[in-house]
C-alpha cells in the first residue's frame, strides 16, 4: 500500500503527494519567508504569503516538468502509472524502459525544456533583460525595491532555470544522465552496457556532491552551492540519494535483461506443497 495523498488525475495520469513532500514544502516556505521578510520588513504578513505561494508554484513547476516526461513517454507507447511529488521534487512512474535510444532521448529532454520555457517566461514577465542586468551594481538594493509579484516571478523563474540546469548534470538517473545513456546506447547498441557506464558517471557525480557537501560543512565554499552547514548537509543528502539511485537503476536493468523472454512457468513451482 502506497502512503501519501491522492490529488486526482491530469491527462489521465494519477498525481500523488508523498508525506515527505510536506517537510520540503515547510523548509522552502520557511527559507523564503525569512529571506523576504529580511529584505522587505515593511511587507509584514505579505512576505509569508508570498513565500507560501512561491513554494506551491515551485512544485506546480516540478509537476509540469514530470508531466512533460510522462506525456512524451505515452506518445512513445509507454504507459505511465503516476507522478509522485516527494522530498527531492517529483518522479514519474514510467512502467518500462524505452525501446530505443531515440525514445529515451525524447522522453528525457522534454523535462528540462519545459523547465527552461517556464523559467524564461517567468523572468520575462518579471521584466528582466540582459541590458538591465549589466547595469546592476548593487543587486540587493534593486531587489529591495521589487514588489511582491515581481519578487515571486523573479525567484520562480530563476529556480526553474536552475532546476533545468541541475537536471542536465550527466549523473544517472538525472535527466542529463539519461541523455548520456541514450547517446551511449546509440553508440554501443547495448542498453545494459550503456546503463552501466551511465551509472558509473552518476556515482562519480554523487560522490563529488558528497565531498563538496562535507567541505561546506567544515567551512569551505563551493562555487554555485556556496557554503554553510545546512547547505552542506543538504548536498551530502542529495549525493547519497543519487548514488543509491544510480546503483539501483543499473541493478533494475540487469534484472530486466536477465528475465527478458523468460516465461513465468520457468520460474514458478507448478506443484507446490498443499495442506
Amino acid at each position: 500500500m502506497q502512503s501519501g495523498i491522492d490529488l486526482g488525475r491530469i491527462f489521465g495520469i494519477h498525481i500523488r503527494i508523498d508525506w515527505s513532500w510536506f517537510l520540503i514544502f515547510f523548509l522552502i516556505t520557511w527559507n523564503l519567508g525569512t529571506s523576504f521578510f529580511a529584505l522587505h520588513p515593511e511587507w509584514g504578513a505579505i512576505a509569508w504569503i508570498t513565500a507560501i505561494v512561491a513554494a506551491l508554484l515551485f512544485f506546480i513547476s516540478v509537476l509540469a516538468h514530470e508531466l512533460a516526461h510522462s506525456l512524451m513517454a505515452r506518445a512513445q507507447g509507454i504507459p505511465v502509472r503516476n507522478i509522485t511529488l516527494f522530498l527531492f521534487g517529483g518522479v514519474a512512474n514510467i512502467q518500462r524502459e524505452p525501446q530505443s535510444p531515440r525514445a529515451e532521448f525524447l522522453i528525457t529532454i522534454v523535462g528540462p525544456i519545459a523547465s527552461f520555457v517556464i523559467g524564461f517566461a517567468l523572468l520575462s514577465l518579471a521584466g528582466l533583460n540582459t541590458a538591465a542586468m549589466e547595469t546592476l551594481n548593487n543587486p540587493e538594493a534593486v531587489v529591495r525595491q521589487l514588489t511582491p509579484l515581481t519578487t515571486l516571478l523573479l525567484w520562480l523563474g530563476s529556480v526553474n532555470v536552475t532546476l533545468a540546469l541541475f537536471n542536465l548534470i550527466p549523473g544517472f538517473p538525472l535527466d542529463g544522465g539519461r541523455v548520456l545513456r541514450s547517446i551511449l546506447w546509440a553508440a554501443t547498441n547495448n542498453l545494459r552496457r550503456a546503463t552501466r557506464w551511465a551509472s558509473w558517471v552518476g556515482q562519480a557525480v554523487a560522490w563529488l556532491f558528497i565531498i563538496a557537501g562535507v567541505l561546506m560543512i567544515f567551512g569551505g565554499r563551493v562555487p554555485v552551492f556556496g557554503g554553510g552547514v545546512v547547505n552542506g548537509l543538504w548536498l551530502v543528502f542529495i549525493g547519497w540519494f543519487l548514488n543509491n539511485a544510480a546503483v539501483q537503476s543499473y541493478q533494475q536493468v540487469v534484472v530486466q535483461d536477465l528475465l527478458d523472454n523468460v516465461p513465468v512457468a520457468r520460474m514458478m513451482r507448478s506443484n507446490p506443497p498443499t495442506v
